[in-house]
């Protein structure tokens, strides 16, 4: 076996672990901004629907 790579075997090993890290977070962050995105149109859409069905208070004669 050859010795001599193995240093530069482990800052390989080092930089995808950062990679990795990096990607995860990226992945998390778009996961919540998805599931945010989602709520936000699911209330606009209950809004929305409820603003329709309103009855006025006093209906004019």
């Amino acid at each position: 076996m050859d010795y001599r790579y193995t240093e530069d075997f482990a800052r390989q090993m080092e930089a995808a672990e950062w990679r990795a890290h990096e990607l995860r977070e990226k992945a998390l962050t778009s996961l919540w901004q998805a599931i945010a995105h989602g709520v936000a149109n699911a209330l606009r859409r209950v809004r929305h629907r409820l603003a329709g069905t309103r009855t006025p208070i006093l209906p004019e004669a």
